[in-house]
């Protein structure tokens, strides 16, 4: 069992030809151009793998023939187009060969010239047998992988996207487990006759049919890409030639996957002997509106269904949730039974707000009590045993590297879900949450514990922080600088649902609010530069603008404890300045302004600007002395409201106007300063708000 290191194709070619079973062959980062292995057994086996895991060594091309016993692990598949390359083109192939395992590698593709999207296929597999290809990327590709005339495929926890036409095909396949894969975001060519299917069986050109097959627990998403079919079975030998019951697919099992897509076959199957599809969540999303494809479309076919074609025989269908059970001829003889049947336009009786409206990637979160609460699939289902408490009654939780469920219970847990993309239910209690890396979902859980906090921490990956208004006191800890895409989604309530929201002294953004038991609760962002996006129930999506260089959409913005110059642009932008003197201005767009406070004195005014736009400016007691500008803001076609979030009109010291004409009103701030709010072309704005709910309209209502 040696060690093989090698920097170059002639090195890795002779290191093949000496390895024994056993031996690790460790490649240099490099390309290592068209790699050739044929005619080998290895015996138990020998393994390919990069010495570097960030850097993996490449391989332009790969053919391997008529080889027993090969691993690749860690390696970069990555093909380039070249002038003359067609649509069909085939740089990675297995054929006649056994005991093959590509395995937490990537196989990258490229797109055409003039086309934008993935041309050629990924991997290609025939004549084999005991072939495995798990935790392995595979995308920008015309077909993601085609398997034929293979037998006993384990196909796991591949993460494929970017797929112009098909994700997966299968031809006489048998004895296969397709499992915890992810399909999402394929890219359309626009006026083709392209079949997108995510994944898709067929019988063209076999000899014998499919056996034995397992589809379970993956998720299927259109994402932010063009529509696709998702799992379709097509047995065209039976239906388009005549064959007879010896060319039915048989035995195939079709449990537990989620699918989110807006084509009307979610899971259609065609002449099968032996089927059974349960606990599937079948469910319609529509991704991008613009993306090739998706614009125009008849609404009667965008909404995936289960449905049977060419009469399969002996079929069961139970335990789903989906928009409809149809067949072709009627569902007579088959046995269907506890399945819910939703329609779209009502998924919000079903579905928390908050996740009808997160975006992609997509995942519904039943409402607790609700017809499909508990029905359906889990995609992601517990592997870890939570185990007993200790004698306090805390739980300590630990994930594995697959993608789990971990939940807690009413004591203080702590979970941590280490590698896989994870979702961690906190439960009752003051829990602390860490996903680990991975693209997470953490919820805190209602904390009834008052005065106390919870904490929830992502780690490298894109990771969704789920708050809602059963939370009490929850910090969220977003530590690592460019770990990926991270979100905080508040799943039931808005923008306008928070008493205030601030940056504290410690440069943490703060966003307070009442929560379900009328207790005064807040949510602490540490770090929260790391944010890329905040997410209300109605769909709002706020992204942050303090990374970005393109600030024209709706952006957050939020200042430190200096002097801070906040800029909005277009869109409609959230900008809170924090302690400091700071200068924002909201540009074009629906805003909202808050100074964030200025505890010195000595240091002047803030400003605050909006532009065109519904603009509101939000004044707290911690303010000293703000100044708005209303001629920059107001009277260009909006409506503009100053908000006093903390204090009423009766705790003004004095209102009046200055002999520069603006309005003045001086109170006492909560540190005991003579505070001053100016604002200038008072006559724009359009109301002045009070906390006890007193709304001013005009400036003369107050003398």
């Amino acid at each position: 069992m040696a060690r093989i290191d090698v920097s170059n194709a002639s090195q890795l070619n002779a290191a093949l030809s000496s390895a024994n079973s056993g031996d690790t062959i460790v490649l240099a980062a490099g390309n290592y151009g068209n790699v050739n292995i044929n005619n080998h057994n290895f015996g138990s086996g020998v393994t390919i793998t990069s010495a570097s895991n960030n850097n993996p060594a490449n391989f332009s091309g790969l053919t391997i023939n008529n080889v027993d016993g090969l691993t690749l692990d860690n390696v970069l598949l990555d093909y380039t187009y070249s002038s003359g390359h067609q649509l069909h083109q085939q740089p990675f192939r297995i054929t006649n060969s056994s005991n093959v395992e590509i395995v937490n590698s990537e196989i990258s593709g490229d797109t055409a010239p003039g086309s934008g999207v993935g041309t050629a296929y990924g991997l290609v597999v025939n004549d084999s047998d005991n072939i495995t290809v798990e935790d392995t990327e595979i995308h920008t590709f015309f077909r993601g992988a085609v398997f034929e005339r293979v037998d006993n495929l384990n196909v796991i926890e591949n993460d494929v996207h970017s797929i112009r036409s098909d994700g997966m095909d299968y031809a006489q396949v048998t004895n296969v487990l397709i499992e915890g894969n992810y399909f999402h975001d394929f890219d359309a060519e626009q006026n083709t006759a392209d079949h997108r299917d995510m994944i898709q069986f067929w019988t063209t050109n076999t000899t014998a049919p499919s056996e034995n097959v397992i589809i379970r627990g993956n998720n299927f998403d259109i994402g932010d890409g063009s529509w696709t079919e998702s799992i379709f079975i097509h047995n065209e030998r039976v239906t388009n030639e005549g064959a007879g019951q010896s060319m039915y697919y048989q035995n195939f099992l079709i449990e537990n996957n989620t699918i989110y897509n807006a084509h009307y076959h979610g899971i259609t199957v065609g002449a099968t002997d032996g089927l059974t599809i349960r606990n599937n969540t079948v469910l319609q999303a529509v991704g991008d509106p613009n993306a090739t494809g998706n614009p125009g479309r008849d609404p009667g076919v965008t909404v995936p269904h289960i449905h049977l074609i060419d009469r399969p025989i002996n079929v069961t269908i139970t335990g789903n949730v989906t928009n409809g059970i149809t067949a072709d001829y009627g569902l007579n003889g088959h046995n269907v039974s506890g399945n819910v049947i939703i329609d779209p336009r009502n998924y919000d009786d079903y579905f928390t707000a908050g996740s009808l409206n997160a975006g992609s990637p997509h995942s519904f979160v039943p409402i607790t009590g609700s017809a499909v609460d508990g029905v359906g699939a889990t995609v992601e289902e517990p592997v870890v045993d939570p185990g007993e408490p200790d004698e306090n009654g805390n739980l300590n939780i630990e994930g594995n590297s697959r993608d789990n469920v971990l939940t807690g219970d009413v004591g203080a847990d702590r979970i941590r879900g280490n590698d896989g993309d994870d979702i961690l239910y906190g439960g009752e209690g003051r829990d602390r949450l860490d996903g680990g890396d991975g693209d997470d979902m953490l919820y805190a859980g209602a904390n009834t514990v008052n005065n106390s906090a919870e904490y929830l921490r992502g780690r490298d990956g894109d990771d969704t922080y789920m708050i809602t208004k059963s939370d009490n006191h929850t910090t969220i800890l977003d530590e690592t600088e460019d770990s990926g895409y991270d979100r905080i989604v508040f799943s039931d309530f808005n923008l306008d649902g928070f008493n205030e929201i601030s940056v504290n002294s410690a440069e943490n953004m703060v966003f307070e609010f009442t929560n379900e038991a009328d207790d005064s609760a807040k949510i602490t962002v540490r770090n929260f530069n790391n944010i890329e996006e905040l997410v209300f129930a109605d769909g709002t999506v706020l992204t942050n603008g303090n990374t970005l260089n393109d600030n024209n959409g709706d952006n957050f913005l939020f200042g430190t404890n200096d002097g801070d110059t906040l800029r909005g642009h277009n869109g409609d932008d959230l900008l809170i300045g924090g302690d400091g003197r700071d200068n924002l201005h909201g540009g074009n767009g629906n805003d909202i302004l808050s100074a964030g406070g200025n505890t010195d004195g000595r240091t002047g005014s803030e400003y605050l600007r909006g532009l065109d736009g519904d603009d509101t400016y939000i004044i707290t007691q911690d303010d000293f002395r703000p100044y708005i500008s209303g001629e920059s803001s107001a009277n260009r076609g909006g409506h503009d409201v100053i908000l006093f979030q903390d204090f009423n009109l009766d705790d003004m010291t004095r209102i009046w106007i200055d002999n520069n004409n603006r309005l003045q009103f001086n109170f006492e701030n909560a540190h005991g300063q003579d505070g001053r709010l100016t604002v200038t072309s008072y006559n724009n704005i359009e109301e002045f708000i009070f906390e006890d709910g007193t709304v001013i309209t005009s400036v003369h209502d107050f003398f």
